[in-house]
């Protein structure tokens, strides 16, 4: 069982109160202190409540009579002030809204220092302000909404303007790559004003997405269309050039988007997102221009090798060292020649080129493929014949394919065999 002097300490102890059994000890010291102590306890904490209601009041007054307290803090006492004071704000919209989102950061900031150093009652009253953040942003939005309509809208017209100008009679006939780099800038400019304020980025890259479009518009409204945009009997036409000019200005705009706006760090997710989907739609309208051209190449070249059934294939094998390849074979390598050198080369988009001939190249070998297996009377010569036309049509299609058509792949597979299988008697 413990002593009574034991429970003395133990309670002591427990409760701050070990300074009491201290040799020394100064009872009229320690009640000041304590005192004291309370005084300021109570007083912090009332100070602290009054600041939180005073906060919310505050915030009350400002959501409730916001063009009223606007008037009276400016000394407006006209219609001509008020209209300069709105105009000053509609114009630095952006800045105005960084202002008012930067204070609650500073304030958590100073609430931060205030734990930091132990001031325990600041930090209790910054938690809720800390979770009021998101709804203290949006009431000021909500408040600024006049203000952010009209920047929107002097912001739209900017970028219209400016793509405007690029279509006007005066301009060239296209833009071109700086004028498109010079637009992209404006863009990257209008998007860079928002700062960090996500809700306000959302909003103006909305304006982007429509100025684009618009570009996207202007292009198609002058594209060529009919007989005369995919003739192939001869060099290209005005028809043809103007719809050249237009697919290289879509793909040089794709690149200046891609290389000034996508490929800057600072954009975020969502905002870079409605970019890449617009970017998608110029895509699509400049491969939609060139594969309406590439189409008519490739029903050209398959109908030229319908043509082999016009050839003799039953004859024995020539005497002549090296035979020629059938004359429709001859006249598919003059045309594919002339398509690259004349047309195609005119393209910038080099690639999206290409990818578009590797599927003409595979439908061209499939068609080739199956019109041979229809040869009939196929003679020892016939078979010699065919076999230079193999060969020559790996010629003709390796200038859709930069000289490799083994890029084709199964296409290409099927008519080596095909080779591989013309020389095998019937019975194997």
């Amino acid at each position: 069982m413990e002593s009574n002097e034991d429970v003395v300490v133990e309670i002591c102890s427990d409760n701050g109160l070990r300074p009491l059994l201290e040799e020394g000890f100064d009872s009229k010291a320690f009640a000041t202190r304590a005192i004291q102590n309370q005084v300021v306890g109570e007083t912090l904490t009332k100070l602290s409540q009054g600041i939180i209601g005073l906060n919310e009041e505050i915030r009350s007054q400002i959501y409730t009579n916001h063009e009223d307290l606007l008037s009276q803090a400016t000394g407006i006492e006209s219609l001509e002030a008020l209209t300069h004071l709105n105009q000053l704000f509609e114009g630095d919209y952006p800045k105005l809204v960084r202002l008012f989102t930067y204070l609650p950061e500073y304030i958590h900031r100073h609430q931060s220092a205030a734990v930091a150093t132990g001031n325990t009652y600041t930090a209790k009253s910054g938690d809720k302000d800390k979770d009021d953040f998101s709804r203290y942003e949006q009431m000021l939005l909500t408040i600024f909404a006049p203000f952010e309509k009209a920047y929107l809208s002097k912001s739209l017209t900017r970028l219209f303007d400016a793509v405007n100008q690029l279509f006007t009679p005066a301009a060239k006939p296209l833009p071109g790559k700086t004028e498109l780099t010079s637009l992209t800038k404006l863009f990257q400019s209008e998007l860079t004003t928002a700062g960090t304020s996500r809700p306000l980025a959302m909003v103006l890259v909305r304006n982007v997405e429509k100025a684009i479009k618009l570009f996207t518009m202007k292009c198609e409204e002058l594209i060529a269309t009919g007989g005369d945009a995919i003739q192939v009997s001869g060099p290209p036409n005005s028809a043809q050039l103007r719809n050249t000019h237009i697919t290289n200005s879509l793909h040089a705009f794709s690149v200046a988007i891609n290389e000034e706006m996508l490929a800057q760090s600072e954009l975020s997710q969502p905002v870079a997102s409605v970019i890449k989907n617009s970017v998608e739609v110029v895509e699509r309208q400049r491969n939609g221009i060139l594969s309406n051209f590439v189409a008519r190449v490739s029903a050209v070249l398959e109908e030229m090798v319908s043509r082999m059934h016009e050839e003799n294939f039953s004859g024995p094998i020539p005497n002549v060292p090296d035979p020629p390849c059938s004359a429709y074979m001859q006249e598919m390598h003059k045309f594919a020649t002339r398509m690259t050198n004349e047309h195609l080369s005119k393209f910038q988009c080099q690639a999206v080129v290409m990818n578009q001939l590797l599927t003409v190249s595979s439908q061209v070998m499939d068609c080739f493929v199956a019109h041979v297996c229809l040869v009939r009377p196929l003679g020892e010569g016939g078979k010699m014949k065919v076999a230079m036309d193999l060969t020559q049509l790996e010629l003709v299609l390796g200038l859709f394919c930069r000289g490799d058509v083994s890029r084709l792949g199964n296409p290409y597979k099927m008519l080596r065999a095909f080779r591989r299988l013309l020389f095998l008697a019937p019975e194997n």
